[in-house]
């Protein structure tokens, strides 16, 4: 089966389309397509997906291969049939055509099945960078606590970590492409995960020197 990252080389190629174009039309660094398109990133952002898609002159759905379900394409299909007879009965009712096609766009992005894990590998991905992995790590240190002093050290080291982390999602979430939901249910995934390791010997040492 062709992977992602063949289709959309094989795609622009074939449009006669180079990679600093791509990367200008999508809005990111040339490195960063060029990663893309060598398989080197396997989670792209949803964003960065409609914007590829774009510029190959590809749907969405198809060039990631999405597939939806049948109640939700049947849906589709019915608010699409109703939104014709509702132009072909009445061309006044433009504000009623309107709602509608928005109605179409809300039931289409529904049919993204891959979302949850698109934006779940996003948040990962910050999460992971060396800045924000170390609020995880520090997270632990509650874990082996003995006295006050310990607990109050942590407290403060929390504490400052996530004045350094505000605003890091902003971005993401003023565009819509996630929720304060999505962050919180991809965070919990997180925390597990570094629940499952020992850093018993980390912060023995750490507050040693207390």
């Amino acid at each position: 089966m062709e992977s992602i990252h063949e289709k959309i080389k094989k795609l622009r190629t074939l449009r006669n389309i180079s990679q600093s174009q791509m990367a200008k039309i999508v809005g990111i660094t040339r490195a960063t397509y060029v990663f893309i398109e060598n398989g080197k990133t396997q989670n792209i952002s949803i964003e960065v997906g409609k914007g590829i898609a774009r510029a190959l002159d590809v749907p969405f759905t198809e060039l990631f291969e999405i597939e939806a379900s049948d109640s939700k394409i049947i849906e589709l299909q019915t608010i699409i049939k109703d939104l014709k007879e509702t132009i072909k009965g009445n061309h006044n009712t433009i504000k009623d055509c309107t709602n509608r096609i928005v109605e179409k766009n809300l039931v289409i992005d529904t049919l993204t099945a891959n979302r949850k894990f698109l934006v779940t590998s996003l948040i990962k991905y910050i999460e992971q960078q060396p800045s924000n992995a170390v609020y995880w790590h520090a997270k632990q240190g509650y874990r082996y606590v003995k006295t006050t002093k310990e607990r109050e050290y942590i407290d403060r080291l929390i504490l400052e970590i996530e004045k350094q982390r505000e605003g890091i999602y902003d971005y993401f979430l003023n565009e819509g492409m996630i929720t304060n939901e999505d962050i919180e249910q991809a965070q919990k995934i997180i925390e597990k995960s570094y629940n499952n390791m020992n850093f018993e010997y980390a912060f023995s040492n750490q507050f040693k020197n207390l």
